[in-house]
């Protein structure tokens, strides 16, 4: 998740739109919108793929080209991060 801002926009006068990104890394999620009241259609994520958020359009599911680092399982990752990352991982659970 971040904040953006839209190209030409003054940070002071406006608030920054928020952007995610779901990914999944292993099984499979689906995920069901409800707009004013009325739920959308389901959308099926498969392992590798992640989907955009932007608070006002959901994306497509789509093949994630490169998956983050600390959502790779722990075993895969302990000796690849760093003392500081290992207790932001610690700390976010």
């Amino acid at each position: 998740m971040h904040h953006l801002h839209a190209p030409g926009t003054n940070p002071r006068a406006s608030r920054a739109g928020v952007t995610a990104d779901l990914f999944v890394s292993g099984g499979a999620i689906s995920w069901e919108e409800t707009v004013d009241g009325k739920a959308g259609k389901p959308q099926r994520l498969a392992p590798s793929q992640r989907m955009a958020f932007d608070g006002q359009v959901t994306g497509t599911p789509v093949a994630a080209k490169e998956v983050p680092r600390w959502i790779v399982a722990d075993a895969a990752i302990k000796g690849s991060l760093s003392p500081k990352e290992q207790l932001d991982r610690r700390a976010s659970r």
